[in-house]
């Protein structure tokens, strides 16, 4: 790993503060809503989707734009 300066950590820390609160009220709002089957059930198959086709092929990576893509596709309700 990288040495990081104590700013870089503070960053890091805050940004899995943030992200562990966004996933939480989603979780939260989506099973009050009665939505959180259906959006796990759509979790599930992206990934087997992903994980099917990097066994069938040498190099099968997910660029960062591509993850946020269908995390925003979560955000939709």
């Amino acid at each position: 790993m990288k040495t990081w300066t104590s700013g870089q950590w503070i960053i890091f820390a805050g940004l899995i503060v943030l992200i562990y609160s966004i996933l939480t009220n989603f979780f939260h709002d989506y099973s009050k809503a009665g939505k959180l089957t259906y959006y796990g059930i759509v979790a599930v198959v992206i990934v087997v989707y992903f994980v099917y086709k990097s066994k069938r092929a040498d190099d099968v990576h997910i660029h960062h734009y591509t993850i946020t893509m269908i995390l925003l596709a979560f955000t939709g309700y």
